[in-house]
Order: C-alpha cells, then structure tokens, then sequence
C-alpha cells in the first residue's frame, strides 16, 4: 500500500518534463462543438443532443475552421454522437454504425491534404473502438484500436491526446490485455501537472474522471471522491462516476 500510496503523493516536480501539445486544439475555437460536447456528456435527451449535432453542421461552413479542420471536427462529433448511441436506451445501433462510417469517410477526406499524424491516429482508433463497443465479437476493431494507441503512444507521446488515449486503455484494460493502473495513473498525473492549463475541458474531464478512477481501484477511496467530484463539475452525465461515488460514499458511513 505504501507504494500505491505514494504514486499519488508524488511530487509532481519530480515527473518527467516534457512539452506537450495538442493537435485537435482548433476544436475549442469552434463554439457549437464546444456546446455540443457539453450535451453530449452532461446525457442530455436524445432529441436535445440530436438538435445541438444538427446545429454544428450548419455553422461549421461559416466557422473559422479550414476545410480539413472542418472534416475533422464533423468526424469528432460524429465519433461522440455514435458512442452515445450505443450507451443511450434504447440503443441506436444503426445509427451509431451510420455515423462512424461517415467519420471514417471524413478522416479520408481530411488526409487528402497533409494530416497531422497524431490527429489521425487518435480519430482511427477512436472509431475502431466504438466498432468493438457496439459488438464484441468485432474482435479485428479492438486490436486494431489497441495497436493504433501503442503506434500513436509509441511515435507522439506529447501529444495530450494520445496519451489520454493510451492511460485510459491502461486503466480499463485487463491485465492480461495490457492493462496497468499504476501505470495509468502516473500517465494521468502528469497531465495533470504538465498540460492542465492548455487541455480542453472534455479532456480534463477524461483526465480527472481517469485520476479518480485509478485511486478508485487502488484503493485511495477520499482521493478518488476528490478527482470525480472535480470531473462532475465538468460533466455531470457520466453513471459510471455517479456508481463509483455511490458505492465510496456508502463505505464512509459507520
């Protein structure tokens, strides 16, 4: 327990410096996805989400966005939108499937132009995993997510998202698929110290939501009240951190 213990009191000076950046930065320039985002993760009513979706494709002609930007931004959304499909009741699998082989036809739109690799590996594995979300028995899409993260962690491990990307696959993966959550967790904290104030606030969430966690399953029960209460004053519509809360805060009472 000590050394579990100490991977959260670490200090965070000692973490390993490095320069972080982000590719998919220009989404926050972008004020109806920003909205949309927050609908999405707050799990607003379908019809509410569906509308704010329908609002960023009319503005996202007279966005700021180049073109290429633009594509990537509606390959987002619909990367976001199609993983809410699966998660919503009941579940929209058909349109899930819709709106990912439209992102995928989006990202080849993008990589006409010169792409940056990071922003298209992440998007890749990101909808190959929802591939695997909506059946398991698409085992080729899961494998194929989990070697685009470890090529995207093993070539750009600056980049913010992509090592979002691989703590979060530490931490829900099996051990025996890889997984890690000490590992995670120290790839979360320094985020955390290093890339806080430059992240985007869905990837804070997914920063926060993965620090309370990691404690969670270590065992560090008030560290990870702390870090989900904090990713809820982002989001609120995430059941998984409202169950973890639950269940830590049962185990306080006498």
């Amino acid at each position: 327990m000590l050394l579990v213990t100490s991977l959260c009191l670490i200090s965070m000076g000692t973490l390993s410096a490095k320069t972080m950046v982000d590719g998919w930065r220009f989404l926050t320039s972008c004020p109806s996805f920003v909205s949309f985002v927050a609908e999405v993760k707050n799990a607003l009513p379908v019809e509410t989400v569906e509308a704010s979706y329908e609002l960023l494709l009319e503005k996202l002609p007279g966005s700021e966005l180049t073109g290429q930007q633009q594509a990537l931004t509606q390959a987002k959304a619909n990367t976001m939108l199609s993983r809410y499909y699966t998660e919503t009741k009941p579940k929209r699998t058909a349109d899930a499937k819709r709106l990912l082989k439209e992102a995928s036809l989006l990202l080849d739109t993008a990589s006409e132009q010169e792409l940056h690799e990071p922003v298209a590996l992440t998007l890749e594995a990101d909808i190959d995993s929802i591939w695997y979300l909506i059946s398991s028995l698409n085992v080729s899409k899961g494998i194929s997510s989990t070697k685009l993260t470890d090529r995207a962690w093993d070539l750009f491990p600056e980049e913010i998202s992509v090592q979002l990307m691989k703590a979060n696959r530490l931490l829900y993966a099996p051990p025996i698929g890889g997984g890690d959550t000490k590992q995670a967790l120290q790839l979360f904290l320094e985020l955390m110290e290093q890339a806080r104030g430059q992240m985007a606030p869905w990837d804070l969430f997914s920063m926060y939501s993965g620090i309370g966690m990691a404690c969670r399953k270590l065992g560090l029960d008030d560290r990870a009240i702390q870090y989900l209460e904090t990713a809820r004053q982002l989001y609120y519509g995430d059941r998984n951190i409202d169950d973890a809360l639950a269940e830590l805060y049962a185990k306080e009472k006498p």
